[in-house]
């Protein structure tokens, strides 16, 4: 596995101490932070040379084989054509496994800017970056979209709960912004796909006794996801990605994905 640069391991580590809240202990925790963070960063380095070398649904492999104990999918997957893909956003997994189970190389995901984005190029590339008060990343994903290509977008814009573990991952719908629509009313022959994904979290990473200190419930399910990366008995979780039919409007979307999140079997 090839050496990360040192700046990808120094934010992976600063990642870590931000998921726990423990910035203000960066001097005396900064060797088990390095240490840690140097092995969250190989596996980000290798990922992202598996998708330059073979493409982005072989970089996702290599991940879920490693954070996730079984992938299932149910529903019509779009393999071809102009598709936008609207997903509730239940942890780091998520986009993971939509993009492998989708399994389509055309596929670009609206992501928020990140500064170790940079040093992985390959993966940057896949992505369109979305800055609050640019509209850049709508031209960008509906000039793709009239190409014929794929996009992932969250219309949360943050980390959602989980299905499985919290009774609030239906309410988190009400906050779903309906700019992806702008996308769809540019591009007529796109299909709105409405795509529910569970599984993400494991329950017993949630219940850690470290993670009580937490009363933010997305701070610590960010926790509860970072927790899963670095210990991997918590690895075991079961992720069920499911692919709704063709949505006309927002009202619809929404109205699919909370079928996929409440009886998420075909």
């Amino acid at each position: 596995m090839a050496k990360p640069s040192p700046e990808l391991v120094r934010l992976c580590a600063e990642d870590l101490l931000r998921a726990y809240k423990l910035e203000r202990f960066r001097v005396p925790l900064a060797l088990p932070a390095k240490a840690i963070g140097g092995r969250i960063a190989r596996l980000a380095h290798e990922c992202d040379r598996i998708v330059g070398a073979e493409g982005l649904v072989s970089g996702g492999h290599f991940l879920l084989e490693r954070f996730a104990s079984k992938v299932e999918t149910f529903g019509a997957i779009p393999r071809e054509g102009p598709v936008l893909l609207a997903s509730n956003h239940p942890g780091m997994m998520d986009a993971i496994a939509i993009w492998t189970e989708l399994g389509r190389e055309d596929l670009k995901i609206i992501a928020a800017e990140r500064d170790l984005l940079d040093h992985l190029p390959n993966i940057r590339e896949r992505l369109l970056i979305s800055a609050p008060g640019e509209s850049r990343v709508l031209y960008e994903a509906s000039a793709w979209l009239q190409q014929g290509g794929a996009i992932l977008t969250f219309p949360a814009g943050k980390i959602e709960p989980d299905p499985d573990v919290s009774p609030l991952a239906v309410e988190s719908l009400q906050t779903w912004s309906t700019s992806l629509m702008i996308l769809l009313r540019r591009n007529p022959a796109a299909k709105l796909v409405p795509v529910g994904v569970r599984g993400c979290l494991n329950r017993d990473a949630i219940g850690h006794p470290l993670l009580r200190a937490f009363r933010d419930q997305r701070d610590r399910d960010w926790a509860a996801a970072t927790l899963q990366i670095l210990l991997p008995r918590y690895r075991k979780t079961q992720i069920r990605v499911g692919f709704g039919p063709p949505a006309e409007d927002f009202m619809a979307l929404l109205h699919h994905v909370r079928s996929l999140i409440e009886a998420p079997q075909a």
